[in-house]
């Protein structure tokens, strides 16, 4: 009977739904916030006083929890799927800036940077072998971090004004007091978060 019970519950077409549209909620915010970090790191270094200033509005702002300015982009933006994508994108930019600034500015200082820059090498060799391999593992860092408090972001987005994804399921079923759905949804979750991170360390590894 429980076992039935598990399986209308994970086969409901509601229930699988609602994991996609978080996990696109996800990954769209996650892919901005990598995006825009690169961007500030690469202009800082190009521009160093653009670099300074960004280093100090970040040290100001990260540590205010993020889930606070919720409440100030539902007002802004409105409730919809870009206020919850934009919360994700400002509560994973400032740590994702930090980690990969701190990674490029090691890179640039080390030796190998000096002799590149003197003989003016620029083969798509260089980037790989050099660049992309000196930054693994920042990028597993940025990975990582971003699917532990990318998705937390999503699922408290859509606990409130939402009528949709992991946040809305899990909501609806604490105030239903219904903890089989619950206990499922939560375990769903886990997996999903664990398996993201395992496929972030076999792709970097591998490539």
């Amino acid at each position: 009977m429980i076992f039935e019970n598990i399986w209308s519950i994970i086969s409901d077409a509601f229930f699988i739904n609602s994991f996609f549209i978080t996990l696109y909620r996800f990954f769209v915010g996650v892919l901005f916030s990598i995006l825009i970090s690169c961007l500030f790191v690469w202009v800082g270094n190009a521009v160093p006083l653009f670099g300074r200033l960004v280093k100090i509005i970040v040290a100001l702002v990260q540590p205010i929890p993020k889930v606070v300015l919720f409440p100030v982009l539902l007002i802004c933006i409105g409730m919809n799927d870009f206020a919850r994508i934009s919360l994700v994108v400002l509560g994973l930019f400032f740590t994702n800036f930090t980690i990969l600034n701190n990674a490029v500015t090691k890179l640039m200082n080390e030796s190998g940077m000096r002799t590149i820059k003197f003989y003016n090498v620029t083969t798509s060799k260089v980037f790989y072998f050099y660049y992309f391999k000196g930054l693994k593992e920042a990028i597993l860092s940025i990975l990582k971090n971003s699917v532990g408090y990318g998705l937390t972001l999503v699922i408290i987005s859509e606990s409130s004004f939402c009528n949709n994804g992991i946040g809305f399921l899990v909501w609806t079923y604490w105030e239903r007091y219904e903890m089989l759905p619950l206990s499922i949804t939560i375990m769903a979750t886990s997996f999903i978060a664990l398996v993201l991170n395992y496929l972030a360390e076999y792709f970097l590894e591998k490539i």
